[in-house]
């Protein structure tokens, strides 16, 4: 049986996806400093980990590819076996578990700050609605005061 050659691709996605992440953040700042929404902030910090997440978790891909498993792209629950099957050789041919417990703290990580997002915006927005009645009250009809 011959074994399949390593394609090299998890170990460039890997630094892509980190690149990517930063440069999610990056332009978050950069929109935060006009727009001052800290909605920005939490999904720019949520991309930055997803990044790290994603990163890490294709080292893991790439260390098997070339260990000799087969490696593909979104091939959902064999992905997980393969996560599993990393985590019980690891310590046997000296890799660290740290890379596949990185990338699963980065990803919990990331969803919690894109959760967030969500309740920040939609308080940002009701912070507005209710900044928009106290500038422009409307007047009360029908009511007339006492000294009239």
């Amino acid at each position: 049986m011959e074994t399949p050659t390593p394609s090299g691709y998890f170990s460039g996605l890997s630094l892509i996806t980190s690149i990517f992440g930063v440069g999610f953040l990056i332009v978050c700042l950069i929109l935060w400093s006009f727009l001052r929404q800290n909605a920005l902030l939490l999904f720019g910090a949520a991309m930055l980990f997803g990044g790290f997440e994603n990163s890490l978790a294709c080292l893991v891909l790439h260390r098997m590819e070339r260990s000799g498993h087969e490696v593909g792209f979104w091939r959902g629950p064999k992905d997980f076996k393969l996560y599993w099957e990393y985590w019980r050789t690891a310590p046997q041919k000296n890799w660290s578990r740290l890379l596949l417990a990185g990338a699963l703290v980065c990803g919990l990580v990331a969803g919690i700050f894109l959760f967030s997002t969500l309740f920040v915006a939609a308080g940002n927005s009701q912070n507005e609605k209710t900044h928009d009645c106290l500038k422009h009250p409307k007047p009360v009809r029908g009511k007339r005061s006492l000294g009239s």
